[in-house]
Protein backbone atom coordinates (compact mmCIF):
# COMPACT_ATOMS: atom_id res chain seq x y z
CA UNK A 1 0.00 0.00 0.00
CA UNK A 2 0.78 3.69 -0.25
CA UNK A 3 0.33 7.41 0.89
CA UNK A 4 -1.82 7.99 -2.62
CA UNK A 5 -3.51 4.88 -2.48
CA UNK A 6 -4.68 5.00 1.05
CA UNK A 7 -5.77 8.75 0.37
CA UNK A 8 -8.21 7.82 -2.47
CA UNK A 9 -10.17 4.91 0.40
CA UNK A 10 -13.44 6.22 1.53
CA UNK A 11 -12.83 4.56 4.42
CA UNK A 12 -9.71 5.86 5.40
CA UNK A 13 -8.39 6.57 8.79
CA UNK A 14 -6.36 10.01 8.80
CA UNK A 15 -3.52 9.75 11.36
CA UNK A 16 -0.69 11.93 12.45
CA UNK A 17 3.05 11.57 14.01
CA UNK A 18 5.74 13.86 14.80
CA UNK A 19 9.13 13.32 15.24
CA UNK A 20 11.30 15.73 17.24
CA UNK A 21 15.09 15.16 16.24
CA UNK A 22 17.59 16.61 19.20
CA UNK A 23 20.94 16.37 19.64
CA UNK A 24 22.17 13.94 21.39
CA UNK A 25 25.65 12.08 22.39
CA UNK A 26 26.88 9.14 20.94
CA UNK A 27 28.96 8.62 23.99
CA UNK A 28 28.87 5.82 26.94
CA UNK A 29 29.10 8.04 30.02
CA UNK A 30 32.32 6.97 31.64
CA UNK A 31 33.94 4.50 28.24
CA UNK A 32 36.45 6.17 26.49
CA UNK A 33 36.74 8.59 24.69
CA UNK A 34 34.52 10.05 27.14
CA UNK A 35 36.55 10.66 30.45
CA UNK A 36 33.99 11.94 32.55
CA UNK A 37 33.96 10.17 36.05
CA UNK A 38 31.14 11.38 38.59
CA UNK A 39 29.42 8.85 40.61
CA UNK A 40 26.51 6.32 39.77
CA UNK A 41 23.71 8.51 39.72
CA UNK A 42 25.29 11.64 38.63
CA UNK A 43 25.75 10.81 35.35
CA UNK A 44 24.94 13.38 32.40
CA UNK A 45 21.91 12.93 30.03
CA UNK A 46 24.01 12.38 26.77
CA UNK A 47 22.96 16.35 25.77
CA UNK A 48 25.02 18.80 25.20
CA UNK A 49 23.95 20.59 28.70
CA UNK A 50 24.70 18.25 30.47
CA UNK A 51 27.90 17.17 28.89
CA UNK A 52 31.33 16.53 31.87
CA UNK A 53 33.70 15.94 28.89
CA UNK A 54 32.96 18.67 26.69
CA UNK A 55 36.39 17.73 24.24
CA UNK A 56 34.49 13.99 23.59
CA UNK A 57 31.12 15.00 22.89
CA UNK A 58 30.33 13.12 20.07
CA UNK A 59 26.84 14.81 18.54
CA UNK A 60 24.19 12.47 17.27
CA UNK A 61 20.45 12.86 17.18
CA UNK A 62 18.30 11.49 19.15
CA UNK A 63 14.12 11.30 18.11
CA UNK A 64 11.45 11.74 20.41
CA UNK A 65 8.26 10.77 18.56
CA UNK A 66 4.46 11.62 19.36
CA UNK A 67 1.39 11.09 18.40
CA UNK A 68 -2.83 11.48 18.38
CA UNK A 69 -4.13 9.70 21.91
CA UNK A 70 -6.87 7.07 20.21
CA UNK A 71 -8.16 3.40 20.96
CA UNK A 72 -6.17 1.61 17.65
CA UNK A 73 -2.74 2.92 18.37
CA UNK A 74 -0.84 0.65 16.01
CA UNK A 75 1.10 -1.85 17.89
CA UNK A 76 5.16 -2.09 18.27
CA UNK A 77 5.63 1.19 17.27
CA UNK A 78 7.34 3.35 19.90
CA UNK A 79 5.12 6.72 20.47
CA UNK A 80 3.82 8.44 23.13
CA UNK A 81 -0.02 9.78 22.55
CA UNK A 82 0.15 13.39 23.69
CA UNK A 83 -0.68 15.19 20.24
CA UNK A 84 -3.84 17.74 21.59
CA UNK A 85 -4.89 17.91 18.03
CA UNK A 86 -3.44 17.40 14.73
CA UNK A 87 -0.53 19.69 13.50
CA UNK A 88 -1.85 23.05 11.44
CA UNK A 89 -0.10 24.01 8.34
CA UNK A 90 1.20 27.86 7.26
CA UNK A 91 1.17 27.04 3.29
CA UNK A 92 4.42 27.96 1.79
CA UNK A 93 3.33 30.16 -1.35
CA UNK A 94 5.23 30.84 -4.83
CA UNK A 95 5.28 34.77 -5.95
CA UNK A 96 6.51 34.57 -9.36
CA UNK A 97 8.41 37.96 -9.86
CA UNK A 98 8.35 38.85 -6.40
CA UNK A 99 11.39 37.55 -4.92
CA UNK A 100 11.31 34.16 -2.13
CA UNK A 101 7.61 34.17 -1.35
CA UNK A 102 5.67 33.19 2.02
CA UNK A 103 7.52 30.88 3.99
CA UNK A 104 5.81 27.46 4.87
CA UNK A 105 5.30 26.49 8.41
CA UNK A 106 3.88 24.03 10.84
CA UNK A 107 2.63 24.32 14.39
CA UNK A 108 2.04 21.28 16.93
CA UNK A 109 0.60 21.47 20.24
CA UNK A 110 1.62 18.72 22.76
CA UNK A 111 0.25 17.33 26.32
CA UNK A 112 3.17 18.11 28.72
CA UNK A 113 3.04 15.04 31.43
CA UNK A 114 4.63 12.88 34.05
CA UNK A 115 7.30 10.55 32.76
CA UNK A 116 9.50 7.78 34.49
CA UNK A 117 12.05 8.74 31.85
CA UNK A 118 12.68 5.24 30.81
CA UNK A 119 13.40 5.28 27.10
CA UNK A 120 14.99 9.11 27.77
CA UNK A 121 17.33 9.04 29.85
CA UNK A 122 20.24 6.14 28.98
CA UNK A 123 21.61 6.19 32.98
CA UNK A 124 18.22 6.14 34.91
CA UNK A 125 18.57 2.82 36.52
CA UNK A 126 21.17 4.42 38.13
CA UNK A 127 19.22 7.69 39.60
CA UNK A 128 16.33 8.40 42.27
CA UNK A 129 12.81 8.64 40.62
CA UNK A 130 12.55 11.31 38.09
CA UNK A 131 10.35 14.47 39.54
CA UNK A 132 9.39 17.29 37.09
CA UNK A 133 7.41 16.58 33.63
CA UNK A 134 8.51 15.46 30.33
CA UNK A 135 8.95 18.54 28.67
CA UNK A 136 9.77 20.09 31.80
CA UNK A 137 13.02 18.04 31.77
CA UNK A 138 13.39 17.86 28.06
CA UNK A 139 13.71 21.30 27.77
CA UNK A 140 16.38 21.99 30.39
CA UNK A 141 18.29 19.18 28.85
CA UNK A 142 17.98 20.52 25.43
CA UNK A 143 18.09 24.02 25.34
CA UNK A 144 19.78 24.14 21.89
CA UNK A 145 16.92 22.88 19.84
CA UNK A 146 16.59 26.13 17.26
CA UNK A 147 16.98 24.47 13.73
CA UNK A 148 17.11 20.94 15.00
CA UNK A 149 14.40 19.48 12.59
CA UNK A 150 10.81 18.32 13.39
CA UNK A 151 9.19 15.89 10.94
CA UNK A 152 5.21 15.51 10.82
CA UNK A 153 3.97 12.13 9.46
CA UNK A 154 1.06 12.33 8.27
CA UNK A 155 -0.90 9.25 6.84
CA UNK A 156 -3.33 6.62 7.44
CA UNK A 157 -3.78 3.85 9.90
CA UNK A 158 -3.95 -0.03 8.68
CA UNK A 159 -3.26 -3.56 10.24
CA UNK A 160 -0.79 -4.18 9.38
CA UNK A 161 0.58 -1.06 10.39
CA UNK A 162 2.74 0.60 7.13
CA UNK A 163 4.96 3.86 7.32
CA UNK A 164 4.20 3.49 3.35
CA UNK A 165 1.02 4.55 4.07
CA UNK A 166 2.59 8.10 5.39
CA UNK A 167 3.82 11.01 3.76
CA UNK A 168 6.47 13.11 5.58
CA UNK A 169 7.71 16.77 5.90
CA UNK A 170 10.32 18.52 7.39
CA UNK A 171 10.71 21.85 9.09
CA UNK A 172 13.29 23.24 11.52
CA UNK A 173 12.30 24.08 15.07
CA UNK A 174 12.10 28.00 15.72
CA UNK A 175 10.65 28.06 19.42
CA UNK A 176 8.87 26.29 21.71
CA UNK A 177 6.75 27.86 24.11
CA UNK A 178 5.29 26.45 27.26
CA UNK A 179 1.25 27.22 28.65
CA UNK A 180 0.39 27.92 32.14
CA UNK A 181 -0.30 24.15 32.35
CA UNK A 182 3.38 23.26 30.98
CA UNK A 183 1.61 21.95 27.23
CA UNK A 184 3.93 22.96 24.36
CA UNK A 185 3.47 24.73 21.34
CA UNK A 186 6.46 24.08 18.70
CA UNK A 187 6.65 26.68 15.91
CA UNK A 188 8.14 24.70 12.74
CA UNK A 189 9.64 26.18 9.94
CA UNK A 190 10.49 25.58 6.18
CA UNK A 191 14.22 24.83 5.71
CA UNK A 192 14.62 28.70 3.60
CA UNK A 193 14.34 30.68 7.21
CA UNK A 194 18.04 29.40 7.70
CA UNK A 195 18.94 31.53 4.78
CA UNK A 196 17.16 34.37 6.74
CA UNK A 197 19.26 37.89 7.33
CA UNK A 198 19.60 37.51 11.49
CA UNK A 199 21.09 33.40 10.92
CA UNK A 200 23.18 33.68 7.51
CA UNK A 201 25.07 36.62 5.94
CA UNK A 202 27.38 36.63 2.59
CA UNK A 203 30.28 37.07 3.19
CA UNK A 204 30.99 36.06 6.77
CA UNK A 205 31.66 38.73 8.90
CA UNK A 206 35.44 39.66 9.42
CA UNK A 207 36.89 41.05 12.99
CA UNK A 208 40.55 42.19 11.60
CA UNK A 209 41.57 45.62 11.48
CA UNK A 210 44.27 47.81 10.77
CA UNK A 211 47.47 47.59 12.80
CA UNK A 212 48.23 51.25 11.81
CA UNK A 213 47.54 54.02 9.30
CA UNK A 214 47.80 53.59 5.60
CA UNK A 215 48.06 56.31 2.89
CA UNK A 216 46.36 56.11 -0.40
CA UNK A 217 49.41 54.40 -2.05
CA UNK A 218 50.76 52.03 0.29
CA UNK A 219 50.70 48.20 -1.21
CA UNK A 220 51.38 46.49 2.68
CA UNK A 221 49.11 46.19 5.92
CA UNK A 222 49.72 44.22 9.03
CA UNK A 223 45.86 43.15 10.44
CA UNK A 224 45.29 43.23 14.12
CA UNK A 225 44.59 40.85 16.42
CA UNK A 226 47.68 38.93 16.05
CA UNK A 227 46.75 35.55 14.98
CA UNK A 228 43.76 36.75 12.85
CA UNK A 229 44.69 36.94 9.25
CA UNK A 230 45.33 32.85 9.61
CA UNK A 231 42.29 32.51 11.21
CA UNK A 232 39.68 34.18 9.47
CA UNK A 233 40.98 35.20 5.45
CA UNK A 234 42.04 33.38 2.66
CA UNK A 235 45.82 33.30 1.28
CA UNK A 236 44.24 35.98 -1.56
CA UNK A 237 41.41 37.79 -3.05
CA UNK A 238 39.56 40.44 -2.69
CA UNK A 239 38.60 42.79 0.30
CA UNK A 240 36.88 46.41 1.67
CA UNK A 241 38.25 48.69 3.89
CA UNK A 242 36.06 51.94 4.49
CA UNK A 243 35.07 52.91 0.92
CA UNK A 244 37.50 51.65 -1.11
CA UNK A 245 37.63 47.67 -2.46
CA UNK A 246 41.12 46.03 -3.25
CA UNK A 247 42.99 42.89 -3.89
CA UNK A 248 45.39 41.37 -1.55
CA UNK A 249 47.74 38.17 -1.04
CA UNK A 250 48.44 37.11 2.59
CA UNK A 251 51.06 35.78 4.81
CA UNK A 252 49.90 35.76 8.50
CA UNK A 253 49.16 38.82 9.66
CA UNK A 254 50.89 40.39 6.76
CA UNK A 255 49.31 41.43 3.89
CA UNK A 256 50.07 42.69 0.38
CA UNK A 257 47.70 44.81 -1.65
CA UNK A 258 48.19 43.65 -4.91
CA UNK A 259 45.72 46.43 -6.59
CA UNK A 260 43.79 49.38 -5.41
CA UNK A 261 40.91 50.96 -5.97
CA UNK A 262 38.92 48.12 -7.30
CA UNK A 263 34.82 47.66 -8.46
CA UNK A 264 35.15 51.40 -9.64
CA UNK A 265 36.00 52.23 -5.69
CA UNK A 266 38.79 55.49 -5.19
CA UNK A 267 42.35 54.79 -3.30
CA UNK A 268 42.90 56.77 -0.05
CA UNK A 269 44.11 56.69 2.97
CA UNK A 270 42.93 54.43 5.87
CA UNK A 271 43.45 54.69 9.72
CA UNK A 272 44.29 52.42 12.06
CA UNK A 273 41.51 50.16 13.67
CA UNK A 274 39.57 50.34 10.06
CA UNK A 275 37.87 46.97 9.22
CA UNK A 276 39.39 44.71 6.45
CA UNK A 277 36.62 43.30 5.46
CA UNK A 278 36.89 39.91 2.78
CA UNK A 279 34.71 40.38 -0.35
CA UNK A 280 32.20 37.73 -1.98
CA UNK A 281 33.13 37.71 -5.75
CA UNK A 282 31.16 36.10 -8.22
CA UNK A 283 32.65 35.90 -12.06
CA UNK A 284 30.49 34.81 -14.94
CA UNK A 285 28.80 32.09 -12.70
CA UNK A 286 24.84 30.70 -13.55
CA UNK A 287 22.40 32.16 -11.39
CA UNK A 288 21.20 28.85 -10.41
CA UNK A 289 25.24 28.02 -9.26
CA UNK A 290 25.05 31.46 -6.74
CA UNK A 291 21.90 30.49 -5.49
CA UNK A 292 23.66 26.25 -4.42
CA UNK A 293 26.80 28.05 -2.96
CA UNK A 294 24.95 30.57 -1.04
CA UNK A 295 22.21 28.30 0.50
CA UNK A 296 25.15 25.64 1.16
CA UNK A 297 28.09 27.38 2.37
CA UNK A 298 26.40 30.72 4.00
CA UNK A 299 23.47 29.35 4.99
CA UNK A 300 24.36 25.92 6.19
CA UNK A 301 21.77 24.15 4.15
CA UNK A 302 22.99 20.46 3.51
CA UNK A 303 23.37 20.15 -0.16
CA UNK A 304 21.14 16.53 -0.14
CA UNK A 305 18.48 19.28 0.53
CA UNK A 306 19.09 20.40 -2.92
CA UNK A 307 18.09 17.99 -6.13
CA UNK A 308 20.73 18.99 -8.31
CA UNK A 309 19.56 16.76 -11.53
CA UNK A 310 16.60 18.85 -11.50
CA UNK A 311 18.33 22.30 -10.84
CA UNK A 312 20.48 21.12 -13.63
CA UNK A 313 17.66 20.67 -16.12
CA UNK A 314 15.66 23.91 -15.23
CA UNK A 315 19.09 25.76 -15.84
CA UNK A 316 20.02 23.88 -19.19
CA UNK A 317 16.64 24.65 -20.58
CA UNK A 318 16.00 28.48 -19.70
CA UNK A 319 19.13 29.98 -17.48
CA UNK A 320 22.19 29.08 -19.28
CA UNK A 321 22.31 32.42 -20.37
CA UNK A 322 21.47 33.62 -16.57
CA UNK A 323 25.72 33.92 -16.16
CA UNK A 324 26.24 36.97 -13.30
CA UNK A 325 29.26 39.07 -12.23
CA UNK A 326 28.79 40.60 -9.12
CA UNK A 327 30.62 41.59 -5.70
CA UNK A 328 29.49 41.37 -2.26
CA UNK A 329 31.56 43.65 0.05
CA UNK A 330 30.22 43.64 3.12
CA UNK A 331 28.00 41.02 5.06
CA UNK A 332 24.09 40.92 3.46
CA UNK A 333 21.44 38.64 4.83
CA UNK A 334 21.40 35.10 2.16
CA UNK A 335 17.67 35.49 1.61
CA UNK A 336 18.27 39.32 0.63
CA UNK A 337 20.71 38.02 -1.91
CA UNK A 338 18.23 35.11 -2.67
CA UNK A 339 15.81 37.63 -3.41
CA UNK A 340 17.22 39.64 -5.75
CA UNK A 341 18.59 36.54 -7.55
CA UNK A 342 15.19 34.94 -8.08
CA UNK A 343 13.72 38.11 -9.49
CA UNK A 344 16.52 38.69 -11.72
CA UNK A 345 17.13 34.69 -12.83
CA UNK A 346 13.58 35.08 -13.27
CA UNK A 347 12.84 31.65 -11.22
CA UNK A 348 11.15 30.67 -8.71
CA UNK A 349 12.99 28.88 -5.12
CA UNK A 350 10.80 27.53 -2.46
CA UNK A 351 11.17 24.58 0.00
CA UNK A 352 9.18 21.23 -0.97
CA UNK A 353 8.07 20.27 2.42
CA UNK A 354 6.64 16.75 1.14
CA UNK A 355 9.76 16.46 -1.35
CA UNK A 356 12.18 17.76 1.44
CA UNK A 357 13.94 19.40 -0.84
CA UNK A 358 14.36 22.69 -2.07
CA UNK A 359 13.37 23.47 -5.64
CA UNK A 360 14.26 25.91 -8.44
CA UNK A 361 12.13 26.41 -11.30
CA UNK A 362 12.03 29.04 -13.78
CA UNK A 363 9.47 31.49 -14.47
CA UNK A 364 9.27 30.38 -18.40
CA UNK A 365 6.48 29.62 -20.96
CA UNK A 366 4.85 26.02 -21.01
CA UNK A 367 6.18 24.34 -23.54
CA UNK A 368 3.62 22.56 -26.14
CA UNK A 369 4.93 18.92 -25.73
CA UNK A 370 4.04 18.76 -21.60
CA UNK A 371 1.05 18.11 -20.50
CA UNK A 372 -0.47 19.53 -17.17
CA UNK A 373 -2.90 17.40 -15.08
CA UNK A 374 -6.38 18.54 -16.34
CA UNK A 375 -8.47 19.58 -13.60
CA UNK A 376 -12.26 19.80 -14.61
CA UNK A 377 -15.29 21.19 -13.10
CA UNK A 378 -16.54 17.90 -11.36
CA UNK A 379 -13.17 17.71 -10.03
CA UNK A 380 -13.65 20.96 -7.86
CA UNK A 381 -15.22 20.72 -4.58
CA UNK A 382 -18.20 22.08 -4.77
CA UNK A 383 -18.47 26.08 -4.08
CA UNK A 384 -14.95 26.34 -2.97
CA UNK A 385 -13.79 27.70 -6.61
CA UNK A 386 -12.85 31.53 -6.78
CA UNK A 387 -11.42 34.04 -9.10
CA UNK A 388 -9.07 37.19 -8.15
CA UNK A 389 -7.67 39.81 -10.33
CA UNK A 390 -3.89 39.97 -9.46
CA UNK A 391 -3.93 43.54 -11.33
CA UNK A 392 -0.61 44.67 -9.46
CA UNK A 393 1.06 41.93 -10.78
CA UNK A 394 0.53 43.46 -14.37
CA UNK A 395 3.28 45.43 -15.46
CA UNK A 396 3.24 47.72 -18.91
CA UNK A 397 6.67 48.85 -18.96
CA UNK A 398 9.85 47.36 -17.43
CA UNK A 399 12.97 49.39 -16.54
CA UNK A 400 16.54 47.37 -15.25
CA UNK A 401 18.72 49.89 -13.76
CA UNK A 402 22.40 48.07 -14.12
CA UNK A 403 26.14 48.21 -14.45
CA UNK A 404 26.83 49.55 -11.15
CA UNK A 405 29.83 52.30 -10.61
CA UNK A 406 31.16 52.40 -7.04
CA UNK A 407 30.71 48.74 -5.76
CA UNK A 408 30.12 50.50 -1.84
CA UNK A 409 27.56 52.32 -2.62
CA UNK A 410 24.23 51.86 -2.82
CA UNK A 411 22.56 55.51 -4.07
CA UNK A 412 20.27 55.21 -6.87
CA UNK A 413 22.04 57.55 -8.80
CA UNK A 414 25.13 55.00 -8.95
CA UNK A 415 23.53 52.68 -11.75
CA UNK A 416 25.13 53.85 -14.71
CA UNK A 417 23.01 52.39 -17.76
CA UNK A 418 18.90 51.82 -17.66
CA UNK A 419 17.53 49.26 -20.27
CA UNK A 420 13.52 50.36 -20.90
CA UNK A 421 11.27 47.69 -22.33
CA UNK A 422 7.43 48.37 -23.07
CA UNK A 423 4.40 47.45 -24.62
CA UNK A 424 2.57 50.22 -25.20
CA UNK A 425 0.09 48.93 -26.52
CA UNK A 426 -1.10 47.90 -23.25
CA UNK A 427 -1.25 51.01 -22.10
CA UNK A 428 -3.69 52.36 -25.26
CA UNK A 429 -7.10 53.80 -24.37
CA UNK A 430 -8.35 51.11 -26.02
CA UNK A 431 -6.73 48.31 -23.78
CA UNK A 432 -5.57 48.84 -19.78
CA UNK A 433 -5.36 52.50 -19.98
CA UNK A 434 -2.37 53.26 -17.83
CA UNK A 435 0.88 52.21 -17.51
CA UNK A 436 2.59 50.20 -14.94
CA UNK A 437 6.22 50.02 -14.36
CA UNK A 438 8.12 47.61 -12.84
CA UNK A 439 11.56 48.70 -11.52
CA UNK A 440 14.70 46.35 -10.73
CA UNK A 441 17.68 47.72 -9.91
CA UNK A 442 20.57 45.08 -10.24
CA UNK A 443 24.28 44.81 -9.26
CA UNK A 444 24.11 41.33 -11.19
CA UNK A 445 23.43 42.07 -14.79
CA UNK A 446 26.24 43.22 -16.55
CA UNK A 447 25.40 43.89 -20.02
CA UNK A 448 22.41 45.35 -21.89
CA UNK A 449 21.70 42.14 -23.14
CA UNK A 450 21.00 40.41 -20.31
CA UNK A 451 18.81 43.58 -19.24
CA UNK A 452 17.12 43.36 -22.35
CA UNK A 453 16.06 40.01 -21.50
CA UNK A 454 15.54 39.82 -18.33
CA UNK A 455 12.59 42.96 -19.16
CA UNK A 456 11.47 40.86 -22.03
CA UNK A 457 10.94 37.99 -20.07
CA UNK A 458 8.73 39.55 -17.55
CA UNK A 459 6.85 41.40 -20.17
CA UNK A 460 6.27 38.10 -21.57
CA UNK A 461 4.79 37.13 -18.29
CA UNK A 462 2.86 40.11 -16.75
CA UNK A 463 1.67 42.13 -19.47
CA UNK A 464 -1.92 40.68 -18.80
CA UNK A 465 -3.59 40.51 -14.75
CA UNK A 466 -3.25 36.74 -14.13
CA UNK A 467 -5.50 35.68 -12.44
CA UNK A 468 -5.43 33.82 -8.96
CA UNK A 469 -7.44 30.93 -8.77
CA UNK A 470 -8.31 29.13 -5.15
CA UNK A 471 -10.19 25.89 -5.40
CA UNK A 472 -10.35 22.33 -3.07
CA UNK A 473 -9.85 18.97 -4.11
CA UNK A 474 -10.17 15.23 -2.35
CA UNK A 475 -7.44 13.97 -0.40
CA UNK A 476 -7.32 11.21 -3.80
CA UNK A 477 -5.96 14.23 -5.72
CA UNK A 478 -2.66 14.66 -3.19
CA UNK A 479 -0.14 14.46 -6.20
CA UNK A 480 -0.61 17.84 -7.64
CA UNK A 481 1.83 20.13 -5.49
CA UNK A 482 3.44 24.08 -5.64
CA UNK A 483 5.26 24.49 -8.72
CA UNK A 484 3.06 22.50 -11.25
CA UNK A 485 1.02 22.74 -14.30
CA UNK A 486 -2.99 22.09 -14.53
CA UNK A 487 -4.89 22.51 -17.10
CA UNK A 488 -8.57 23.71 -15.21
CA UNK A 489 -11.62 24.11 -16.53
CA UNK A 490 -14.48 26.01 -14.19
CA UNK A 491 -17.75 27.70 -14.73
CA UNK A 492 -16.03 30.77 -13.24
CA UNK A 493 -13.83 30.91 -16.17
CA UNK A 494 -15.54 31.64 -19.20
CA UNK A 495 -14.56 31.83 -22.97
CA UNK A 496 -16.51 34.78 -24.87
CA UNK A 497 -19.05 32.64 -26.06
CA UNK A 498 -19.92 31.67 -22.23
CA UNK A 499 -18.78 28.03 -22.45
CA UNK A 500 -16.54 27.12 -19.64
CA UNK A 501 -12.46 27.87 -21.25
CA UNK A 502 -9.37 25.62 -20.41
CA UNK A 503 -7.13 27.54 -18.52
CA UNK A 504 -3.31 26.50 -17.68
CA UNK A 505 -1.95 27.76 -14.33
CA UNK A 506 0.91 27.20 -12.40
CA UNK A 507 0.05 25.79 -8.53
CA UNK A 508 1.42 28.51 -6.17
CA UNK A 509 0.10 27.45 -2.94
CA UNK A 510 -1.18 24.07 -1.32
CA UNK A 511 -2.69 22.94 1.91
CA UNK A 512 -3.88 19.86 3.46
CA UNK A 513 -6.14 19.16 6.07
CA UNK A 514 -7.73 15.67 6.80
CA UNK A 515 -10.56 16.54 4.48
CA UNK A 516 -9.93 18.07 1.43
CA UNK A 517 -7.06 20.28 -0.65
CA UNK A 518 -7.00 23.59 -0.72
CA UNK A 519 -4.73 25.38 -3.57
CA UNK A 520 -4.11 28.85 -4.91
CA UNK A 521 -2.98 28.62 -8.68
CA UNK A 522 -2.26 31.70 -10.79
CA UNK A 523 -2.90 32.12 -14.37
CA UNK A 524 0.01 31.30 -16.91
CA UNK A 525 -0.77 34.37 -19.41
CA UNK A 526 2.12 34.01 -21.89
CA UNK A 527 0.40 34.90 -25.43
CA UNK A 528 2.26 33.22 -28.34
CA UNK A 529 3.67 29.86 -29.06
CA UNK A 530 7.05 28.88 -27.68
CA UNK A 531 9.22 26.46 -28.29
CA UNK A 532 12.95 25.49 -28.53
CA UNK A 533 15.31 26.22 -31.42
CA UNK A 534 15.59 23.90 -33.72
CA UNK A 535 18.83 21.70 -34.72
CA UNK A 536 20.73 22.39 -37.91
CA UNK A 537 20.06 18.76 -38.68
CA UNK A 538 15.91 19.35 -39.35
CA UNK A 539 14.06 19.29 -42.19
CA UNK A 540 11.89 22.39 -42.98
CA UNK A 541 8.51 23.04 -40.74
CA UNK A 542 5.75 21.20 -43.49
CA UNK A 543 8.41 18.17 -44.02
CA UNK A 544 8.82 17.77 -39.75
CA UNK A 545 6.98 15.43 -37.15
CA UNK A 546 3.88 16.21 -35.41
CA UNK A 547 6.39 15.91 -32.16
CA UNK A 548 9.20 18.13 -33.66
CA UNK A 549 6.98 20.97 -34.83
CA UNK A 550 5.42 21.22 -30.82
CA UNK A 551 9.00 20.74 -29.79
CA UNK A 552 10.88 22.76 -31.82
CA UNK A 553 11.15 26.40 -33.25
CA UNK A 554 10.97 27.11 -36.43
CA UNK A 555 10.97 30.28 -38.75
CA UNK A 556 7.76 31.00 -40.09
CA UNK A 557 7.20 33.31 -43.19
CA UNK A 558 6.32 37.19 -42.68
CA UNK A 559 3.48 37.18 -42.29
CA UNK A 560 3.50 35.74 -39.02
CA UNK A 561 2.42 32.30 -39.70
CA UNK A 562 3.54 29.15 -41.40
CA UNK A 563 2.22 27.59 -44.87
CA UNK A 564 -0.32 25.32 -42.88
CA UNK A 565 -1.64 28.47 -41.11
CA UNK A 566 -0.06 27.74 -37.78
CA UNK A 567 1.16 30.81 -35.34
CA UNK A 568 4.72 31.62 -35.61
CA UNK A 569 7.34 30.73 -32.44
CA UNK A 570 8.62 33.78 -30.23
CA UNK A 571 11.73 33.91 -28.87
CA UNK A 572 12.00 34.32 -24.89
Amino acid sequence: MTYATESARLAREPFAVVELELDYCQEVYGVSPCTAALSAGNECYNTRKTCQDPANYNLGTKTYRFCEARNNLPAGVDMIPALMSPPTFTPTRIEPGKGLGFRGAVTIKIKDFPHHDRGIDPYVSTRAAASGTFFGRLLARNPYYVGRLIKVRQGYITDPFDWNNFEDRVYIIEKFDRDKNGDVTIIGKDLLKKADSDRAQCPVANAGKLLADITAVDSSLTLTPAGIGSSEYAASGTARIGDEIVTFTRSGDAVTITARSQWGTTASDHSADDLFQECKVYTNENVTDIIDDLLTTYAGIASGYIPSADWTTEKNLWLSSSNFTAIISKPEGVDKLLGELTIQGHLNVYWSESAQEIKLKAIAPPLLNVNPTAIGEYDILADSAKITDEKKQRVSQVWVYWNIGDHTQEADTNYQNLNISADLTKEGADQYGEKQVKVIKSRWISSDAQANQLAGRYLARFKDSPKAISFDLDLKDQAIRPGDLIDITTRHLQDVDGSNMATRAQIVEYKESDKKLSYMALTQEYSGRYAFIAANTMGDYSAESATNKESYAFVCLNTGLFADGTEGHKVI
